[in-house]
C-alpha cells in the first residue's frame, strides 16, 4: 500500500499507466479505463467508447495509441500491464490517499517506495483528415473522472480528457478510430452555452445531488420521470415506463430538447400536443422530427394505433426475394449470415431459410470463408435472376448493421480466396437490389413508437418463438455457444440452436412485415383519415 499525502508525489513516485482504477471520493465514484500520467504528476482520464469518435475533416486533437505501446514496452512494472482480476482502488479518507491493489501483486518495493518510470508529455496532434465526432456525453463523462482526480489530488493540471472509438464508418472500411485517442479539452465551451465542460457538469452534477439527497432523507421529489435514449438499457425503466405511460408523458412522443420545447409550450403530454392547431405545433422550433408528424403520432398514441400510412403503401418488391440478418460479436465480426429465399422458384436453389454460420475464432480463416460462402450465394442467385429474366431483391433491417460487416470482412481479410473487393460490396450495396426495410416503414408510415423490428413486427402478426429474443442476448448465447465460460457440451450445442432458432426468426420477420405491408396494411388509417376521426370526437 502507498499512502499519497496532500502534496502529490513525484513523478517517479506514480505509475505511468492505470488500467481500470475504481475511483472514490465522497458522492462521486468512477472506473475509467485509463489514467496516463502527465509530466506535472497529475493523471489524464481515458474512456473506451463503442462508438466513432471522428469523421472526415480536420482538427481532431489526437494521440496515437503506438505511444502507449511503446511506454508499456519501456516498463516491467506489473501496473504496465491490464489486469486480469478485480480493479484497482483509488480512493480518499480525511487528508490521506490510499491506492490499494486488488489482486495485482505487490508493485511497492521493500521500504514503501518503488521506481516508476518517469511520465513523459502524450504528442498530441491536430489532424488534418479527421474532426472530432460530436459526442458531448463522452466529454461530460470525462469532466466527471477528472473532478474526481481533483478530488483525491491526483488530476493533471491540463484539463484534458480522452477518447478511444471503436472504428470508423461502414462505407469507409479502412477508416479506424480504435488506433487514436481523441482528446476534449474541459475547459472549453459547451455547446455554445457559454459555460465550460466542467462548469457545465459541475451544474448538472449539483442538480443530480440535490434530487439524490432529497430522495434519501424521503423529502418531496425533486425531479419526475422523462424517457430518454438510455432509459431502453436501465434497470429502472420496469418503474418508470409504467409511470411515464400511465401519465401520457410528451417524452414519450419526442426526444432530447424537444421535450423541453414542449414542456415550456404547456404540452406536457402528448394529449396535450393531439389538441394543438397547425399554426400551434409550426410555430414550435422542434428539431428531432417535423412538427406537423409530433401532431400526427401523438393523435396515433392517443388512439392506440401503430401505424398511421403516409399514403399509398407500395413497397418494393421482387419477383425473387432474399431476406437477410447479421449477426456480429462485439467489433470481432460477423459469425452468421442468415438468408431466407421467397417468391419465384430459382432453378438449383432451394426455397426457406439458409444459414452461413462459424463458430470458430473471427480472425481466423473460417470467418473469412464464412463470408465468402454467403457471397457467393447471394451473387449466384443474382446471376440466376439475371439468366431468367426475373427481377430480384434482398431485404436488411436498417442497413448500417449488415453494412458495416459487408465492408469490413472484406477490409480484413483482402487477399482471402473469394472474397469480394470493396468495390464489389458498393456497387451491390448502392443498387436497387438492396433494400432497408427500415427505411420503408419510414418512407411510407408514421410511427408513433419504436422504429425496432421487435416493435414493428408483432403489428404484422409476427411473434418470435425465443422468449427473449434481442441482439444483447444473443451477444451472451454467442459466449456460451463457442465454449466461453466453461460451458458444456450440451449448453454449447442448445445455444447454437438457439441463434439460428433467433435468427431464422429474424429473417422470417421482415418477410411477414413485407407481405403485411403488400396485403393487410389497409387496416392502418391514413393521416388523413386519423384527423378526420380526431376532430369528430373533439367535436363530440
Amino acid at each position: 500500500m502507498t499512502l499519497f499525502e496532500d502534496v502529490p508525489p513525484t513523478d517517479g513516485e506514480r505509475p505511468t499507466v492505470i488500467w481500470a482504477p475504481r475511483l472514490v471520493f465522497e458522492t462521486r465514484f468512477a472506473t475509467p479505463d485509463l489514467l496516463l500520467l502527465d509530466t506535472d504528476g497529475g493523471y489524464l482520464p481515458v474512456l473506451i467508447r463503442g462508438h466513432r469518435t471522428t469523421d472526415p475533416g480536420s482538427g481532431a486533437e489526437l494521440t496515437g495509441l503506438g505511444v502507449l505501446e511503446s511506454w508499456a514496452a519501456a516498463s516491467e512494472q506489473p501496473w504496465e500491464r491490464r489486469p486480469q482480476n478485480g480493479s484497482r482502488e483509488l480512493s480518499a479518507s480525511s487528508s490521506a490517499h490510499r491506492l490499494a491493489e486488488n489482486e495485482f501483486g505487490a508493485p511497492v518495493a521493500n521500504g514503501g517506495t518503488a521506481s516508476w518510470a518517469v511520465a513523459r508529455r502524450l504528442p498530441i496532434e491536430r489532424s488534418t483528415t479527421k474532426r472530432a465526432r460530436a459526442h458531448y456525453g463522452d466529454a461530460l463523462a470525462l469532466a466527471h473522472v477528472y473532478r474526481l482526480l481533483q478530488s483525491l489530488g491526483l488530476a493533471s493540471h491540463r484539463t484534458l480528457g480522452g477518447i478511444i472509438g471503436f472504428g470508423g464508418p461502414s462505407m469507409e472500411p479502412d477508416w479506424s478510430d480504435g488506433d487514436v485517442l481523441v482528446w476534449h479539452r474541459l475547459d472549453a465551451s459547451a455547446n455554445g452555452s457559454g459555460r465550460t465542460v466542467l462548469e457545465d457538469y459541475d451544474e448538472r452534477f449539483a442538480d443530480r445531488l440535490r434530487v439524490a439527497t432529497a430522495a434519501a432523507e424521503r423529502r418531496p421529489a425533486l425531479a419526475h420521470p422523462s424517457r430518454i435514449s438510455e432509459c431502453r438499457l436501465c434497470p429502472w425503466w420496469p418503474v418508470c415506463g409504467p409511470e411515464l405511460e400511465a401519465a401520457h408523458d410528451v417524452s414519450l412522443l419526442v426526444a432530447g430538447s424537444d421535450v423541453e420545447i414542449l414542456r415550456d409550450a404547456g404540452a406536457a403530454t402528448y394529449d396535450d400536443v393531439a389538441q394543438m392547431s397547425e399554426a400551434e405545433i409550426a410555430a414550435l422550433p422542434l428539431t428531432g422530427i417535423p412538427a406537423g408528424e409530433a401532431r400526427i403520432r401523438a393523435r396515433a398514441m392517443g388512439a392506440g394505433v401503430p401505424l398511421v400510412r403516409r399514403g399509398i403503401v407500395d413497397p418494393v418488391r421482387a419477383d425473387v426475394e432474399l431476406d437477410v440478418d447479421m449477426e456480429s460479436y462485439l467489433d470481432d465480426g460477423a459469425y452468421l449470415w442468415g438468408t431466407y429465399l421467397s417468391g419465384a422458384p430459382v432453378p438449383g436453389f432451394a426455397a426457406g431459410y439458409r444459414p452461413f454460420v462459424t463458430w470458430e475464432r473471427l480472425d481466423s480463416d473460417a470467418a473469412a470463408t464464412n463470408f465468402v460462402n454467403f457471397w457467393e450465394y447471394l451473387s449466384a442467385i443474382r446471376a440466376a435472376c439475371v439468366r431468367a429474366g426475373r427481377t430480384f431483391a434482398a431485404y436488411c433491417y436498417s442497413r448500417h448493421a449488415e453494412e458495416r460487416w459487408l465492408y469490413g470482412t472484406p477490409a480484413r481479410f483482402p487477399d482471402h480466396t473469394g472474397m469480394p473487393t470493396r468495390q464489389e460490396v458498393a456497387t451491390f450495396c448502392a443498387s436497387e437490389q438492396w433494400v432497408d426495410l427500415y427505411r420503408e416503414i419510414k418512407r411510407l408510415f408514421v410511427v408513433p413508437g419504436s422504429l425496432r423490428l421487435k416493435a414493428i413486427a408483432p403489428v404484422a402478426g409476427f411473434a418470435w418463438r425465443d422468449p427473449e429474443p434481442g441482439g444483447e442476448n444473443s451477444m451472451a448465447w454467442y459466449r456460451i455457444a463457442t465454449g466461453r465460460d466453461g460451458a458444456s457440451h450440451d449448453d454449447i450445442d442448445a445455444h447454437r440452436d438457439r441463434i439460428l432458432r433467433y435468427n431464422e426468426d429474424d429473417v422470417l420477420a421482415t418477410l411477414r412485415l413485407r407481405q403485411w405491408m403488400s396485403e393487410q396494411s389497409d387496416a392502418m388509417p391514413t393521416v388523413a383519415q386519423l384527423d378526420a376521426r380526431f376532430d369528430t370526437a373533439a367535436a363530440r
